[in-house]
Parts: structure tokens; sequence; C-alpha cells
């Protein structure tokens, strides 16, 4: 069976979102032939550069969205769409400014399937939350 018609729309808060907890299942939907699309909202740039720090905080935004492309290459899914919300103050930004720039990818993709966050944004994380 193929289900190369079929799309999925991921949408998350951060570059690292799409991995950490739903990866496994992303790739494996796009290796049975499922087109899975990502949409992500903050480039990260309000995360940790690491200890030792890996590059300086005006560099980590760019770093952030280079490792995103890296996961969507290796999950097998398709390269992700970007918004640029500011980090961490998802939950500020505008609702219906949000709402109509992913409904934009949704009238795009025409995906069968949205994935996100629950009410509670799986960690309680504002920018989850809102994104959910």
């Amino acid at each position: 069976m193929t289900n190369r018609w079929l799309n999925l729309l991921a949408v998350f808060a951060h570059p690292d979102d799409e991995t950490f907890r739903p990866g496994g299942t992303l790739a494996l939907l796009a290796l049975s032939g499922v087109h899975v699309h990502l949409l992500t909202a903050t480039r990260g740039q309000a995360g940790s550069s690491g200890d030792p720090p890996l590059c300086l905080p005006e560099e980590l935004p760019a770093m952030r969205e280079r490792e995103l492309r890296c996961a969507c290459a290796t999950l097998g899914i398709q390269p992700p769409r970007l918004l640029d919300y500011e980090d961490s103050k998802l939950a500020e930004a505008n609702t219906e400014q949000v709402t109509a720039e992913i409904l934009e990818s949704i009238h795009e993709i025409q995906p069968q399937v949205l994935l996100t966050f629950g009410p509670d944004g799986l960690s309680g994380h504002p920018d989850h939350i809102a994104v959910g």
C-alpha cells in the first residue's frame, strides 16, 4: 500500500520539538510514503548555546535553523517552513496573525493530519501551549 497522496503537517514552536518526541513517528510515516511537512514558529533564539558555547548568542538562531534542516533531512521529512516569531515570547504574539500564518500552510499543504501540542503544551512551556 502506498501513502503518496497523504500529507501530514506538524506544527511546533521550536527547532528540536519535531525530534524530541515525535521524531521516530515522523520518520516512520515518511518512510511509508507520507509527505511529512513541518512548520516551526520560532528559530529557537532563546535557547542555550551550550557549555562550552558552540556559538555566540547572536549566531544561535542560524545554528538552530541549520540543525533543524539537518534533522528534517535525517528524519526523511520535507524541509522545514519557518515563521519568525521570537522564542519564549510566542504566547505574547498576535494570536490572529499566528493563526493566519498556520492556516496559510494548512491551505497550501492540505494535510489529512495535523500534529502539534495539546492544550498543556506537553511540558507546560508557554510557546508550546501557544502554538498548539
